[in-house]
């Protein structure tokens, strides 16, 4: 009895041990995937525009990519991918400078609100029978002929995309230009309109920052 009691005293930390080192290396492994894919995305956007220099995890599920695109009057860009997780949308951010910085700080927003019951129970935002409505797009800048010029790049620049753009901040401070958008790096969209629109912003938002 005492060498079972023995034994199992050794297996059970031997166990325990064993699956802490699968569960490590199957998340390590799912990391990787993961990078991959958002690389591939990248490097997919970028043939003939530029190339990614080196990527590496900033936080348990942020992704940090710095990108050469010098020679297309966008400088010290970089991605941050922030891959999400049960039920939340992956989200890149890409961060540049321009030639021409921006005269005006603002934040042009492409907001949808999601119309649910008032007794709705949570993760009701994972079902398919939640109406969710894009309110259209939204300019905060500090001054009104700001917001009037910003407000006609949105519409000139954004709505013209086939792209779930978030958010676009613009800074007379580097970075420059903040390009967000929402979407799934397992099935991303096409990724060269996200890099074309970023080229034709580094022509437009200096025209609008006047």
């Amino acid at each position: 009895m005492k060498d079972v009691a023995s034994v199992a005293l050794f297996l059970v930390p031997v166990l325990l041990f064993t699956g802490l080192l699968a569960w490590y290396f199957s998340l390590v492994q799912t990391r990787r995937r993961r990078m991959l894919e958002v690389a591939g995305w990248l490097e997919a956007g970028l043939a003939g525009r530029g190339r990614v220099l080196g990527t590496r995890w900033v936080g348990p599920s942020d992704l940090f990519a710095s990108l050469d695109l010098d020679g297309h009057r966008l400088y010290s860009a970089s991605a941050h991918a922030r891959l999400g997780g049960h039920g939340l949308s992956d989200r890149i951010t890409l961060r540049c400078d321009l030639d021409c910085a921006p005269r005006f700080a603002a934040e042009i927003l492409s907001k949808r609100w999601s119309l649910l019951p008032t007794d709705a129970p949570p993760g009701i935002y994972d079902q398919a029978s939640t109406q969710n409505f894009r309110l259209g797009v939204y300019v905060v800048a500090s001054g009104q002929h700001a917001v009037s010029n910003y407000r006609e790049l949105a519409r000139s620049l954004l709505n013209s995309q086939p792209l779930h753009v978030q958010q676009l901040t613009l800074s007379p401070e580097s970075p420059h230009l903040e390009l967000s958008l929402d979407l799934d790096f397992a099935c991303p969209p096409p990724p060269v309109p996200v890099f074309r629109l970023l080229q034709r912003l580094a022509g437009s938002v200096p025209q609008h920052s006047r």
